[in-house]
């Protein structure tokens, strides 16, 4: 009955035994498992009953051993049972262990002959370039909105959208009348600042010419008075001598004293043939001889005469010389004169601001473009009301009320022959960044368009601080020489900074690399069949998300688990195929 019994056991123990599939497990863990179900062998022991415990059984003796026997049956049934859950349990925990490890999928069969399937990469040489990422705005390299300083209605518009402007073109006008009005106002002020000025200035000439008159007709005088005083002098010390000589000279003229005489005519016509005619000539002739001695007789006394002069009389008081003119209020005449020019100066001149200054309010009714470019944005229009507060009015002002700004600049003008754009870098690669350094940008607007761009700026002062656990960037610049006519100002743009660009370098992928925190390890493949790996320590001189530099440790053609994989001799990868 025991051995029916048995049999049967075997019978219904053998399918779970053949239905349990044996577990590659590394060869630690099998043997922590066996021995850890010896443990609970020896500490669960089955307590198998015997026929002195039967009393409490049915008293047949046949009928009671079957019974022990059923009994002792189903217990070990149960520990059996209890025991393979455990196994299974364990098996199970060290298989999913195992695959975490690797990278992949490796699906182990009850089939020795079964292969395990690792995901590789080939050491490879190649060209390394690490490119940092980032966003932004296009920016055109300068950029001005024009706004007109005078306000008015813009009477004419001279560009478009679009439309490349000098500096110094007009772009629109706008019509105010005051400006006008004041400019004449001013022009009106100039000029009765000018006469003001003039006839300062003539008021100076007329005091100028005033003290020179009046020093003129001083020194006339003080000649003249000099003169008189040299004569009276000279009559003062000479009296007696001078009329002494008066005296002969008149004496002498007087004894020549005569009558003037009479001129006897012309000499009359005669016949010298006939004597009474001539006797008339000869008395004639004689009174013509004494005409001539009484004449110069006569002659002699007119120049006794005007050699006599005058009597000279004593000198009489001392004559008085001329006092000299006030100078002083001469002076001061003059100065006063040139005040009033220099208030007329300072008063013209005043007038002259305000007149220029009215002329350039005017001319600004012409607004011209500050600087070159393009015509990006055009807001302005005929008709539209503009400046700081309507100087329009009437009906002016009615015909522009319905043509406000809608809040779009008037005229902005970009210079796009030089371009910009601005991004965020992160505190990681910020030490990778440089001047100079090289990068292409590209746009999501016109995919069809690449450009090159260069650094211009890195900020050495973090944008954002990074607090509450944000990430801590940096402001990056970088400018575009060159860009496309297809771009426009505010489009975004993707750039990619090229920070490292190395040759003919060896390359291994960065998912293959393992950090332990003092450098990097590799899982090298040994043998493809079984999957066995080797840990080997390589030295990297650069790295960036897809690829790393290899300088020791690696070598073209070798092959290396992703993912870093865990390393297994002989005896482990045997075990993992079992």
């Amino acid at each position: 009955m025991n051995s029916g019994t048995d049999e049967q056991h075997a019978q219904d123990v053998q399918p779970d035994t053949e239905a349990q599939t044996t577990t590659a497990l590394p060869r630690e863990d099998a043997d922590h498992t066996a021995n850890d179900q010896q443990r609970d062998g020896e500490q669960q022991t089955l307590e198998i009953l015997s026929p002195a415990d039967a009393t409490s059984l049915p008293q047949d003796d046949d009928e009671a051993e079957v019974q022990i026997a059923l009994r002792n049956l189903e217990r070990r049934r149960a520990e059996r049972k209890r025991k393979k859950l455990i196994k299974i349990g364990i098996a199970c925990a060290v298989v999913l262990a195992l695959v975490g490890f690797l990278v992949g999928r490796s699906i182990l069969s009850g089939s020795k002959e079964e292969e395990v399937s690792l995901e590789t990469a080939v050491v490879e040489r190649g060209n390394y370039e690490n490119v940092i990422s980032g966003s932004g705005a296009l920016k055109a390299g300068s950029s001005v909105i024009v706004t007109p300083e005078v306000d008015g209605i813009i009477e004419s518009l001279s560009v478009t959208e679009g439309q490349h402007v000098n500096e110094g073109d007009v772009l629109f006008t706008i019509k105010n009348d005051s400006y006008d009005r004041k400019v004449h106002e001013a022009q009106q002020d100039v000029t009765s600042a000018q006469q003001a000025l003039d006839a300062a200035q003539r008021g100076v000439g007329t005091a100028e010419a005033a003290r020179d008159e009046a020093w003129s007709k001083y020194q006339e005088a003080w000649d003249t008075a000099d003169a008189e005083h040299a004569d009276w002098q000279y009559l003062k010390d000479n009296y007696s001598t001078l009329h002494a000589e008066w005296e002969q000279r008149s004496n002498y003229a007087n004894s020549l004293a005569c009558g003037e005489p009479l001129y006897p005519g012309d000499s009359p016509t005669i016949d010298p043939d006939k004597p009474e005619e001539k006797a008339l000539y000869d008395a004639w002739e004689k009174a013509y001889v004494e005409y001539l001695v009484r004449l110069e007789a006569w002659d002699a006394y007119q120049d006794a005469l005007e050699l006599v002069g005058e009597e000279p009389t004593p000198a009489g008081a001392e004559p008085k010389y001329p006092d000299a003119p006030d100078d002083v209020s001469l002076a001061a005449a003059i100065q006063s004169a040139q005040d009033s020019v220099t208030t007329a100066s300072l008063a013209l001149s005043k007038a002259n601001d305000a007149y220029n200054e009215a002329v350039k309010e005017a001319d600004k009714r012409v607004v011209k473009a500050p600087a070159s470019g393009n015509v990006v944005a055009l807001g302005a229009k005929v008709g539209l009301a503009v400046g700081g507060s309507s100087a329009s009015s009437g009906a002016a002002a009615s015909a522009a009320s319905g043509n406000k700004s809608s809040g779009e600049p008037l005229v902005q003008i970009s210079d796009v022959n030089k371009m910009s754009v601005d991004i965020e870098v992160n505190e990681i690669d910020i030490m990778n960044v440089k001047k100079g350094q090289k990068a292409k940008v590209t746009f999501s607007a016109v995919p069809d368009v690449t450009v090159n761009a260069k650094v211009s700026e890195v900020a050495t002062v973090a944008t954002s601080a990074g607090e509450g656990g944000g990430v801590v960037t940096f402001h990056v610049g970088l400018v575009i020489d060159h860009p496309d006519s297809k771009l426009r100002e505010g489009m975004t743009a993707s750039v990619k900074i090229k920070t490292t660009d190395l040759k003919d370098v060896l390359l291994v992928p960065a998912s293959a690399l393992t950090d332990t925190g003092k450098g990097f390890t590799v899982q090298l493949l040994v043998d493809e069949e079984t999957g066995q790996t080797k840990t080997r320590e390589v030295k990297i001189t650069e790295k960036n998300s897809t690829n790393a530099v290899v300088e020791e440790g690696l070598k073209e053609g070798d092959v290396v688990v992703l993912g870093g994989g865990v390393s297994m001799d002989e005896a482990d990868a045997a075990l993992l195929v079992n």
